[in-house]
């Protein structure tokens, strides 16, 4: 029996784009922009996808294409004892996984109280208290969250409803999960610009501060801001484009990947400004 195949090139690309795309893009870049320069900040980070992000995926869709097989293995085939760096990236991809699941749990719990507003005027307290329920200190274990538990089983339960059949499912939902949260910061962003001080938001968005560019903090930040974001070096780019031909183009599948991820990190950033600065 073959190995299973993407259905479609398009399921493919949405597949990659949606795990380049997430926290990282929605809400880090536009703070990473604010914090190094602004509108100057796009000449490193946009240096940095084109010397190093675009390139490096490129190499990841080439390494899972040509050797058909995820990130342990493929770099075993290369070279002999280099396994082992494959499977460390995988241990990390799941600490990942686990960490966005109970961000998603928040979200479910979050949803759910939004049918009454039940955090109006006491945000602090019903996240940290009611729904987190922090402990004093580290050293306090203390209890746990009902709420966020009832979160994470639906999460978990979720996952394993797309993945546990294969590559099917999984492209049928990048389907909807790439594209609606695209959609969902269209409709933030329309709502935003209509406020008060919207624009004062997307000028402190946007306002460059070239002397940034002296700084190389500011440079290392871009960098590491095109790694996270694109999910480089996790091992999850070596392994969706293992279910792909040998001879795909993986080149104008790395662009496509690339820019979309970026070009999302960039309209966030408008969406996120336009409400930043409603109470100051």
């Amino acid at each position: 029996m073959g190995r299973e195949r993407w259905h479609s090139r398009a399921a493919f690309v949405l597949a990659a784009i949606g795990s380049a795309v997430g926290l990282g893009n929605i809400w880090r870049f536009p703070y990473m922009a604010y914090n190094n320069g602004g509108g100057a900040f796009l000449i490193p980070y946009f240096f940095a996808l084109l010397i190093i992000g675009i390139p490096v995926m490129i190499i990841e869709f080439g390494l899972g294409s040509k050797m058909q097989a995820g990130p342990s293995y493929a770099l075993e085939k290369v070279k002999k004892g280099t396994g082992w760096i494959g499977w460390g990236a995988v241990i990390v991809s799941y600490l990942l996984v686990a960490y966005y699941a109970i961000i998603i749990a928040w979200c479910w719990v979050f949803l759910f109280k939004s049918i009454t507003v039940a955090w109006a005027g006491h945000e602090k307290v019903f996240f940290f208290e009611k729904i987190l329920q922090i402990s004093k200190d580290p050293a306090s274990i203390g209890g746990f969250s009902v709420p966020v538990l009832i979160g994470s089983l639906i999460t978990w339960i979720t996952i394993y409803l797309i993945i546990f059949k294969g590559l099917g499912p999984i492209g049928k939902v990048a389907k909807i999960t790439v594209i609606l949260p695209i959609i969902l910061l269209a409709i933030i962003f329309i709502r935003g610009i209509t406020l008060p001080g919207s624009i004062k938001g997307i000028i402190f968005y946007l306002q460059p501060n070239f002397s940034k560019l002296l700084n190389a903090g500011v440079w290392i930040s871009a960098f590491g801001q095109i790694f996270f974001s694109l999910s480089l070096g996790m091992g999850v780019m070596i392994a969706y484009s293992s279910f792909i031909p040998r001879d795909s183009d993986v080149n104008n599948n790395s662009f496509i990947t690339c820019f979309a991820n970026c070009g999302v990190s960039f309209f966030a950033g408008f969406a996120v400004f336009t409400l930043s600065l409603i109470h100051i």
